[in-house]
This record gives structure tokens, sequence and C-alpha cells, in this order.
């Protein structure tokens, strides 16, 4: 058996940051197109193909994640619910020796049929995008009038015995930073915490002058709910949590304000097999050559550490030190493991 307590977690030579966590993207595929994830003149998705099987992203995991100490996975997309059979690479990965947690980031949208099997498979963590609870303001950020079936799979997880539920909303100036306090309450009477996320540097949208800063949505949570207090801050942890008077948490990921680049312990692998140690690094190692050409396993791990390698400072703190955007290019989330 693994004893994760006695693995070094594998670092970057920049800032030594020991890398914990594995972000898995499944699928490039999504069936919403949200505005702040998305380019308006966003490529077609990729060949089929080129996605790693279940059997490949397994292996990967048991012979270069887990004894490099990448032992707490997370599946994303695009949309991981678009990929069939999912419940089926959950129980492959909960079959290996030495993963701790398994989560999944999900829009909901088909959710409420597959929450349970999701549960029983192994997803202990459940993480639910939902940006605004008005229907005219999800056509406007998503494209699509989902709200009824995103609903109904925050319902559903509710009553699935996941340990952790959240809700992650990411606030933009004018079109949903008047419904936070909603949020909060809606997370709260659904058994989840509320996480709000400042707008990044992702597709066409974006600007500076739409991001809500952390300090600027806790003054105006505390005009409507009430004192809020700060929780003591986890290194690696991206967000920052907060309590309400009747104990209400939750959470803001403060991207811009304060870049969290120095203690970031992430690895992610997009849907094709490319290893990036920062969401908005734009190339890296690509294991999936390395897997079907039934590579060793040393050969997987000195890829992840080729790939971190690259980290630096990071983007956000960059952005941060020099006060304005770097090389700001319209970036497409879909398929890189966010």
């Amino acid at each position: 058996m693994v004893r994760n307590d006695a693995i070094q977690p594998v670092q970057d030579p920049y800032g030594h940051r020991p890398h914990r966590k594995l972000r898995i993207s499944v699928t490039d595929r999504c069936n919403f197109r949200c505005s702040y994830c998305v380019p308006d003149d966003a490529a077609d998705f990729g060949e089929r193909e080129n996605l790693l099987t279940f059997e490949e992203i397994s292996r990967f995991v048991a012979e270069a994640a887990v004894p490099l100490g990448l032992s707490n996975l997370r599946i994303t997309g695009g949309e991981p619910l678009l990929r069939r059979n999912l419940e089926q690479l959950i129980g492959m990965l909960r079959a290996i020796d030495g993963v701790q947690s398994i989560g999944l980031t999900t829009n909901a949208s088909r959710l409420g049929d597959c929450a349970q099997t999701l549960a029983t498979a192994g997803v202990d963590r459940i993480n639910i995008s939902l940006d605004t609870l008005r229907r005219e303001t999800m056509r406007t950020l998503t494209g699509v009038d989902q709200l009824d079936a995103v609903q109904f799979g925050i319902e559903q997880a509710a009553l699935a015995p996941f340990t952790s539920r959240k809700l992650n909303a990411v606030v933009i100036r004018g079109i949903n930073d008047h419904e936070l306090a909603d949020l909060i309450r809606f997370a709260q009477s659904h058994s989840f915490e509320m996480r709000f996320i400042e707008f990044m540097p992702f597709g066409s949208q974006w600007s500076p002058n739409s991001v809500v800063p952390t300090a600027e949505i806790v003054e105006g949570l505390s005009r409507e709910l009430g004192p809020i207090e700060d929780q003591v801050h986890k290194p690696g942890e991206t967000a920052r949590r907060y309590t309400l008077a009747d104990g209400t948490h939750f959470g803001i990921i403060p991207t811009l304000s304060q870049p969290f680049c120095n203690h970031c312990n992430r690895v992610r692998i997009t849907a094709s097999g490319t290893i990036l140690p920062c969401l908005f690094a734009e190339d890296g190692p690509n294991i999936r050559a390395l897997l079907r050409s039934n590579a060793d396993p040393m050969s997987l791990r000195e890829a992840v550490k080729e790939s971190l390698g690259t980290k630096g400072v990071g983007f956000l703190q960059e952005m941060a030190n020099r006060n304005r955007p770097i090389d700001l290019k319209e970036r497409d989330m879909r398929g890189i493991g966010g």
C-alpha cells in the first residue's frame, strides 16, 4: 500500500512549491458556451481519437501522478458529463492505491440522472458552476437556457453522499454582481457552500473594468447580510473563506486582486494529454504519445517534472506585479483541466 505521508510531493524548481493536486480534463466538449470561458472565434473541438482513454488516464495516475504526490484528483472538461460512461473512469481511479480524493467540476445540466451513481463510483467532492439564478442572465452568460436542469442537478447532488459540495460563480460587473447574496442563500438552502471567482482573462468578454475585486464583493455582501468574519487561509487553497453571523460559510477566489501563484499546488492534463503547470500555460509535454508507445513510468514522471520546470512566477502574479495585463490573448478554457 502506498503511504501518502511518506511521499514527498513533486516541486517546481522556481518556487519549490509542493504539488498535490491533479486536474484531469476528460473532454474539450461542452453543451454551454460561456462568454467568460470561450472566445467568440474559438476553434472546433479536437478529434476524438486524440482524447486520452480511461485506461491511459488511469495508467498515468497510477504510474506517475500518485508516485509524485499528486494524489488529490479532480475531473473536469469542457463538461465532463459529456464523456460517456464517466463512472467507469471514476471507479478505475478510486481503485488505484494512494488516490486520496476525487472531485468533479460540472455545469450540472446532466447531473440530475447520475449524481448518486458518481458518488457510489467514488466521487467525494462536487463543484457546480452556477453564475445566476435568473433565466435571462443565464442565456446571456452561457448561450443556453438550462436553469431548470442545473437546479435539478443541484437538488440531486444535495441528496447524494458527497463529502464536499460547492457552487461556483464567476462574478462579472453589471451582469450578476447584484445576485451574490441571493446565491449564498440558495447555496445554503441546498447544503452547498458558495464560492465567488474573480473574472479571469479568458474568453472574449474580459476587461479590467468587468472584474469585481474581493474587497468590493465582501463590502457589498456585508451591507446585505451583516458582519463577515475572515477565516484562516490554508496554503495551497485558492479560495479565501468567510463566515456570516449565522454560521454560513462562503469563499472567494481572488485570482487578480490577491493572486495565489506563490502557493499553487496544481498540475493539469488537457483532454488530449498535454501537461500544463498553470491554468494560463499554452503548451507543455504531451503524455499521449508516451502512453501509446508504452513508455516506462519514469518517462511519464519526467514529463511532469519537465512541465513544472516552466512554471515560473505564474501568469496572474506577473499581471499583479506589473499592474496590467501581460501578453493578453483571448484564451479558451475548454479542455485544459480547470
